[in-house]
């Protein structure tokens, strides 16, 4: 009964969704004015700043481009230090900065969109900003790591013709009609620009592929154009999977505050950091209210884009026991996570003690108040989100759908590509990355 109001809400929400699509495929990739965003910088960050020079710690033992990339790194830390100084007392523009006001996206869309826009200002000598609205502040726990990426001002100006909302994605219209976005021709219409704004979501490889097909690889340096050669000729998930997972740890740490709890809970689970495995349910949020709908993707019409029956579960929690009988023994401890209460009920009266899981409320760090009917998740129950994601980082394996979620797990607590399995629905296999 109750998962037959539900999809009645569901329905009725598509319908709504469909009266305003027109008015979202005639939505503008770029600001139509200028726009100035103040934040009060609620989240309290640690003042230590890490002084030290940044040492690369690659999941791949043969990175073929270690070495480079990690001279690369180095040298942007201290380029970076030194601009953010002339950035405070107005001596110097060409940055690029990474923003969020309220819709991102989950957590993986956000970071994995961090991420390339900082390999764009990389490769282009842009001094690289991340600029999160109070909103989006109070839902993402994280901090500076290598490079100070906040603003060095409370207000940012987002300028028309040097903005980009939605960053190498498609839009509605686009997406109905199978068109892609043109990456080069973005870059090259932003090349010329000081100040680049650009948001949402990011695709480390195409982008990758999009800076050598334009203006901009006539102008990068040897060094920096050798490395996105190696990305691009190496073709392997595994590379780039570790590709990632060095800009992760050079951009982002946990808060003091999660990492401690993480020490708590893993405590209290009677796991040993490395010493378990770990299954992501990814249900899409199936039943609460507002789940996840993916209206424009044929794979959630399949029914295969999400694991929402007991036959993927049990066929991704048999990938999880076969992975920790092979590393751990028979009997050793798995993690289940998921953004559904279901599974985990129904994982706990399958496999008993074999299965552990943290007791706390799923949510989306995207979701929020519409028309005054859903409340406002308060920051405890975001902060609770990030220290599961933190315990799913200590896990030696992780077993899951591709969910951005999981990857940002496996970057977090650099993974081994190995160790990082992904259940495809529709062929029902799974297997890792490597």
């Amino acid at each position: 009964m109750r998962k037959s109001k539900l999809l009645v809400l569901r329905v009725t929400l598509v319908v709504s969704l469909c009266i305003v699509v027109v008015v979202y495929c005639r939505r503008s990739t770029t600001y139509s004015h200028n726009t100035l965003l103040c934040s009060q910088q609620e989240v309290n960050f640690s003042r230590a700043q890490s002084s030290e020079p940044f040492s690369v710690n690659t999941p791949e033992s043969n990175l073929k481009y270690s070495q480079l990339l990690q001279d690369i790194l180095r040298s942007y830390q201290h380029y970076h230090a030194a601009r953010r100084i002339q950035f405070a007392v107005g001596t110097t523009s060409r940055a690029l900065t990474w923003y969020c006001v309220s819709e991102c996206g989950g957590i993986g869309d956000r970071v994995m969109g961090m991420c390339t826009a900082f390999l764009l200002a990389l490769v282009t000598n842009r001094t690289f900003f991340i600029y999160q609205s109070d909103e989006v502040q109070r839902t993402m726990f994280i901090e500076r790591h290598s490079i100070d990426w906040r603003p060095v001002h409370k207000c940012v100006e987002l300028v028309h013709g040097q903005t980009i909302e939605y960053f190498g994605e498609p839009s509605l219209f686009q997406t109905v009609f199978q068109m892609t976005t043109n990456f080069s021709l973005e870059l090259d219409r932003l090349y010329t620009t000081d100040n680049i704004y650009i948001s949402h979501k990011g695709n480390v490889l195409g982008t990758v592929h999009s800076i050598l097909e334009s203006v901009i690889s006539a102008n990068l340096s040897p060094s920096h154009l050798r490395l996105l050669q190696y990305l691009v000729e190496s073709g392997e998930s595994a590379s780039l999977h570790a590709f990632v997972t060095v800009l992760h740890q050079f951009l982002f740490r946990l808060p003091m505050e999660v990492r401690h709890m993480t020490i708590s809970k893993l405590s209290q689970l009677k796991l040993q950091p490395h010493g378990f495995v770990t299954v992501q349910i990814r249900t899409g949020f199936m039943n609460s209210l507002v789940g996840e709908m993916s209206l424009f993707n044929s794979q959630f019409w399949q029914g295969i884009r999400f694991a929402r029956t007991q036959e993927s579960w049990r066929n991704m929690m048999k990938c999880a026991v076969d992975v920790s009988d092979s590393r751990f023994g028979e009997g050793s401890r798995i993690l289940v996570v998921s953004d559904d209460r279901e599974p985990k009920i129904w994982a706990a009266s399958e496999y008993g003690s074999r299965v552990t899981m943290l007791d706390i409320d799923p949510v989306h760090v995207a979701n929020k108040p519409t028309l005054g009917v859903f409340r406002s998740k308060s920051r405890e129950v975001y902060l609770d989100t990030w220290v599961e994601l933190s315990v799913m980082a200590e896990s030696w394996a992780i077993v899951s759908i591709y969910s951005g979620y999981a990857e940002v797990a496996s970057h977090m607590g650099s993974m081994d590509s190995h160790s990082v399995y992904i259940y495809d629905i529709s062929q029902k296999t799974c297997t890792h990355l490597a």
